[in-house]
């Protein structure tokens, strides 16, 4: 019995300091953090900063964010960290670079209780990874700052900090927004601007995406000459071709499935 009551009181003592090693570990990092910047692609991350906008946290917020690996991101620069992130998105296939949706990464700054605010060195810090960064020149940034209370509330209703910035009183019931899906629309485009910034995807890059898309097309038949003059004409306009393409790809679907039933119906006609 003594034994028995030996090990119990050592498993006590084991969890409960599992439990207060958990519970320092938050509070620090919320303590410490200057900034919280939350990362929405369809993985959602907060990452916590010091004053020196290094991460010194990292949590997954969705299922598909525990995917992802952030170890690596503990100690490194914001814009690196979230670099990082989206590379990691696209290996995991969140983003895919070879259709012809536009992308968004969102990214939240909030300010803590800890010294000044410093979001707008945050954001700067992003910025100038941007300017030099394949990975997130191949991508939307939409960046947006929001207050704690604003978190708080996002995350209680599971929407993205930024997207609830924007909408306001959005109600969801439990399901999660999708990033992408919210600025495929051009009018929520022109609202999130009237808060937040957006650095669009590359023209460069978006050129290379095209090209991609163009040549999978060619491989199954589709005649993409006329679209080739056009992006290879001087005043080119990307996102009308790829309108256009999206409409020939949807009504050359629309013959197939025509041609197919006709087939099918003369074949029962026999």
């Amino acid at each position: 019995m003594k034994k028995k009551g030996v090990i119990l009181t050592g498993i006590s003592v084991l969890i409960i300091g599992m439990i207060i090693v958990s519970v320092s570990f938050n509070i620090k990092s919320n303590d410490v953090a200057t900034t919280i910047v939350t990362v929405d692609i369809n993985p959602s991350v907060k990452i916590f900063l010091d004053k020196k906008e290094k991460v010194i946290s990292a949590k997954a917020m969705n299922n598909d964010a525990e995917t992802i690996s952030y170890d690596h991101i503990i100690g490194i620069d914001v814009g690196e960290a979230i670099e990082s992130i989206v590379l990691q998105a696209k290996v995991a296939g969140y983003i895919d670079e070879d259709d012809l949706e536009e992308d968004y990464v969102l990214i939240t700054t909030v300010p803590m209780n800890n010294g000044r605010d410093k979001t707008d060195q945050v954001k700067e810090k992003i910025n100038n990874r941007i300017a030099y960064s394949d990975e997130l020149q191949s991508v939307n940034v939409a960046i947006i700052k929001a207050s704690k209370v604003e978190m708080f509330e996002a995350e209680e209703k599971k929407v993205p900090v930024g997207l609830y910035v924007v909408n306001g009183k959005i109600t969801v019931d439990g399901e999660e927004v999708p990033v992408k899906e919210f600025f495929s629309n051009s009018k929520n485009v022109d609202k999130f601007k009237e808060k937040g910034t957006i650095t669009k995807m590359k023209a460069e890059k978006k050129r290379e995406q095209l090209e991609r898309y163009l040549l999978r097309l060619k491989q199954k038949g589709f005649d993409i000459s006329p679209y080739q003059v056009a992006i290879n004409a001087t005043d080119s306009n990307l996102d009308k071709i790829i309108s256009d393409i999206k409409k020939a790809v949807v009504e050359s679907k629309k013959t197939n499935k025509g041609n197919s039933n006709n087939s099918n119906g003369k074949s029962k006609k026999k």
